[in-house]
């Protein structure tokens, strides 16, 4: 099963007021070390702040999905890709927030040919904007999964 609907790159961003917050907390730290007293309680409180929100800032991703498959990106446009053919698992979990909401995270995993012997891993949350159209693209894209399963179930039946 193919995407062939896709044949333009489709991008799913992160929510925005996300990174706007963590940009702006990092801002922040960066001030209050600057004007903290070197190396004093409030000097380290202020760098815990900034790199806290550095990291956060790094590990917020861009979500591609094509006919070829999909890839994530940072800020730094660091990331991976997987394509459709390469996927060999898709795992997805709900976890309760409150009574009438879940967040979810969707886990795409594969052996891709320029890391053999290597499984990649693509984790996607509900964080990203248009996540149920990106989990359903994705779940059509892996739909290739169950087919090459059946494939390989009769071919091991035409083996015997």
């Amino acid at each position: 099963m193919s995407l062939v609907i896709l044949e333009e790159p489709r991008t799913f961003p992160p929510k925005m007021s996300f990174l706007v917050v963590w940009i702006i907390t990092f801002v922040f730290g960066v001030f209050g070390m600057i004007v903290a007293d070197a190396w004093s309680g409030a000097f380290w409180l202020w760098t815990v702040v900034a790199l806290v929100s550095l990291r956060q800032v790094w590990v917020t991703r861009w979500v591609q999905v094509d006919s070829k498959g999909i890839r994530v990106r940072n800020i730094a446009q660091r990331g991976r890709e997987l394509f459709w053919e390469d996927v060999s698992d898709i795992d997805e979990r709900e976890i309760p927030v409150r009574k009438s909401k879940s967040f979810f995270v969707l886990k795409v995993q594969g052996e891709t040919k320029y890391r053999p012997g290597k499984t990649t891993t693509i984790t996607i949350d509900s964080d990203i904007v248009g996540f149920e159209t990106l989990r359903e693209i994705v779940q059509i894209g892996g739909g290739g999964l169950v087919e090459r399963e059946e494939e390989d179930v009769e071919n091991a039946e035409e083996n015997l």
